[in-house]
């Protein structure tokens, strides 16, 4: 018997230079070859007679062969003819160079066939058919007769050799496969076992066998996932000498938001208290705070960001809130700085606009403990960069920065508390998975807002610019974004975009505004638009993150394909702030549909996690993790959206057991798939 770490060219019918081409696909032992599953699935089972076969129709007979043989054909190609007939009819099986055919498919064996019938010269043919010899007392047939797996088999390697490889792999380790989730969980959830489960994903007897294997291995797959993240969460805990509830976070959790709201003109909403408590309780802990704030545009997250930051300054800790871009970067340093001249706090701002004798001060500033509060971009990592007690790191539009990177931030303190903020819509439940080493607080809107869009094709964009030039006409203001800043081979870019719009709209009062403008040029276009010098702001997808201009009103998109669901629902996020009527264009290349019925669903669907929703199934959970969770496996073969009811279960079946036994003592078979997988140390 072999056990999941034997090699494969072990295998009865690999051998090295097979050994060689599954390993192109990643297998190199018997536990990668098992856990290769099938791409799909034909059922063969169904037997039709010959004569009720239709051409072009897949169908599987059963028939016996009557006479066989080969001759050369076109070029010296050998064709391999077969004869056979059932009670109701005669066919014909064609192969190419297969001359060994003629010592298997014999006058008088009978044969299961699975292929498209096709007339030929008036007969009934098979061209290289799947089949399958029946034989007394050799069990099922592998490939024909059943619901068949098929797979994506390395280049030289077919699929009648791939399924027998694995038959000989499943014989192989027989009682060997060991079991990683506990037996009171898989007989309370009537999971079945992993043993059966493998052999009917790759050689189902039924349909149920194969959807109880389906549901058995994504739970599977599922829990070791969760499990990996509920360790590193309470690794992180683990972590001694965190702010605990005498140190600078102390006292009582929720009693600073009454005296956060003193510093505010508006009275905070329900869900930013609820956040703003959940945050309090965190920061009061033996261990750091890992806590995701997740909430649309305009649902308030860096004001719930605020009064993260004014708790831990208040209790003698500093705080550093990182941006993607100088523009959001400016965007939190006026909002913070308007907000902390109340309580007497100085806040610093570190991008690379900035003049290097401010860079110099701010970051001296800042090793000797005199600026509390510090906003920047990319400049906030530098090794050189020193806090004195830096206590709370916020880094906004998580997803565009890497693990690594937020934990370069976080490596700057003694156990620092981490916030992150995301306006990317993520479901709830998803969330709650992908971010399972941390813990979720969700804002809703502030208003509720009313954004009507309309998509028009390239041959309407004068049609959509006429609508757009109607509207600020009557005085709005809004955005024109297109896909890229120079023109491309088949798009206009902002900058063609900006002259044409000086020269035929002048009245539009535009303003070109990019990623690649200086600081101080961006200051002046952003504060320009806000003061109503201008009208218009022409610009890139800079506009995604860090324009708060509530006034805008209409928002175009050109060559909208080339953003990702989520970057349109972000830009759409930037008008109608102040919950006044709002119209969203968006111009789209019809002559790719999958792209354009992408934006046919952008423009029907208005709520963010209806839409992220359908991102996933779009994108696929690969590009959704990405490197959010970095070290996470991909997932095989679960599908986040549709298996999201396993994940909930598989979650909190793992959370209970690490939270019971976080050394997984009891748990050694499962401890050990978690390391083989890279996802467990010590």
């Amino acid at each position: 018997m072999a056990d999941f770490e034997t090699s494969v060219r072990y295998l009865k019918g690999v051998g090295e230079q097979r050994a060689h081409l599954l390993e192109k696909i990643g297998v190199r032992i018997l536990f990668d070859l098992v856990y290769y599953f099938p791409r799909r699935y034909e059922d063969r089972k169904k037997i039709t007679p010959v004569a009720e076969t239709v051409p072009g129709q897949p169908a599987t007979i059963c028939a016996t062969v009557l006479t066989s043989g080969s001759k050369s054909g076109w070029r010296g190609k050998q064709i391999f003819t077969a004869a056979l007939s059932d009670d109701t009819g005669l066919i014909y099986a064609t192969f190419f160079n297969q001359g060994y055919l003629k010592d298997v498919l014999v006058p008088g064996c009978r044969v299961l066939l699975s292929g498209r019938p096709s007339i030929y010269q008036g007969e009934k043919s098979m061209i290289h058919p799947v089949f399958e010899v029946l034989k007394e007392g050799t069990g099922r047939p592998t490939e024909a007769g059943r619901i068949v797996a098929l797979y994506r088999p390395p280049e030289g390697l077919s699929q009648r050799a791939f399924h027998l490889i694995m038959l000989s792999a499943l014989r192989e380790l027989g009682s060997e496969v060991k079991e990683v989730v506990p037996f009171a969980e898989r007989q309370r959830l009537n999971l079945g076992n992993l043993r059966h489960a493998l052999k009917n994903i790759h050689f189902p007897v039924s349909e149920t066998d194969l959807r109880k294997a389906r549901e058995y291995l994504i739970f599977e797959e599922f829990f070791l996932l969760a499990a990996a993240l509920r360790k590193r969460r309470l690794d992180s805990r683990g972590v001694a000498g965190g702010p605990g509830p005498e140190g600078p976070a102390g006292g009582d959790p929720a009693a600073f938001i009454s005296d956060f709201q003193a510093l505010l003109s508006f009275p905070l909403t329900e869900s930013q208290r609820r956040a703003l408590a959940e945050i309090g309780a965190d920061l009061g802990k033996g261990y750091p705070m890992h806590r995701l704030l997740t909430g649309e545009v305009g649902s308030g997250k860096t004001l719930v960001a605020a009064g993260a930051i004014f708790r831990t300054v208040r209790s003698g800790g500093q705080a550093a809130l990182l941006a993607p871009t100088e523009i959001l970067a400016e965007q939190h340093f006026m909002t913070l700085q308007r907000l902390f001249a109340r309580a007497g706090w100085e806040v610093g701002l570190l991008v690379n606009g900035l003049e290097a004798a401010e860079k110099a001060r701010v970051a001296e500033k800042l090793a000797a403990g005199e600026i509390p509060v510090v906003v920047g971009t990319h400049g906030l990592l530098s090794e050189r960069l020193k806090f004195r007690r830096l206590a709370l790191a916020v880094i906004d539009e998580e997803h565009k920065f890497g693990v690594n990177q937020r934990e370069e931030l976080g490596e700057k303190g003694r156990e620092v508390n981490l916030l992150l903020m995301s306006a990317t819509p993520i479901p709830r439940t998803l969330a709650l998975t992908l971010y399972g080493d941390i813990e979720v607080s969700s804002l809703s809107p502030r208003v509720s807002r009313r954004v009507a869009t309309y998509l028009f094709n390239r041959l309407e964009r004068e049609a959509a610019y006429r609508l757009f030039d109607r509207y600020i006409r009557s005085g709005q203001t809004g955005y024109l974004v297109a896909s890229r800043l120079k023109d491309g081979e088949d798009s206009f870019g902002a900058e063609h975009i900006y002259r044409d719009a000086l020269g035929l709209y002048p009245h539009w009062k535009p303003a070109l505004l990019h990623g690649r403008l200086p600081l101080a040029e961006k200051r002046r276009v952003v504060e320009g638009f806000r003061s109503g010098e201008f009208q218009v702001l022409v610009a890139t997808s800079v506009i995604e993150v860090g324009i708060d201009l509530p006034e805008a009103s209409i928002l175009l998109i050109d060559d909208a394909e080339r953003f990702g669901l989520s970057q349109l629902h972000q830009m759409r996020g930037r008008i109608g702030r102040q919950a006044q009527e709002a119209l969203c264009l968006v111009i789209g290349d019809s002559g790719a549909p999958e792209s354009f019925e992408r934006l046919q669903l952008f423009a029907q669907t208005a709520e963010g996690e209806e839409l992220a929703a359908e991102d996933l199934v779009l994108r696929g959970e690969g590009e959704i993790m990405g490197e959010r969770q970095h070290g996470l496996p991909p997932l095989r073969i679960a599908d986040l959206r549709r298996d999201l009811e396993l994940l909930n279960t598989a979650r909190d079946v793992a959370f209970r057991l690490l939270d019971g036994d976080p050394g997984l003592t009891g748990q050694p078979q499962l401890r050990e798939r978690l390391a083989r997988q890279g996802l467990w140390e010590g």
